[in-house]
């Protein structure tokens, strides 16, 4: 989040257009607000597959290594889920 609101603030002050600032400036007041109401989840317990969890699977025969993440840290192609996926909750 600390990352991605600095990166924002730096593209704001450095776009020219007031079209494109303000796209800019409605992102980083969302990425602001979850900065502020974040919560760091606890860690699962022991045999329990939660948030921050590591998980390896096989699909299709072959095996992956998926991160269980909150929804806005999910990156499907990074292979970050978001824990509210159907292929998480599995």
């Amino acid at each position: 989040i600390e990352a991605r609101a600095a990166a924002l603030e730096a593209a704001v002050a450095a776009e020219s257009g007031d079209e494109a600032r303000e796209v800019l400036r409605r992102e980083l007041r969302y990425w602001n607000t979850r900065r502020t109401t974040a919560q760091i989840a606890p860690a699962p317990e022991e045999g329990v597959v939660g948030i921050g969890s590591r998980v390896r699977i096989r699909l299709n025969g072959k095996e992956r290594l998926i991160d269980l993440v909150g929804h806005d840290e999910a990156d499907p192609s990074a292979d970050r889920l978001s824990f509210q996926a159907p292929l998480a909750k599995a």
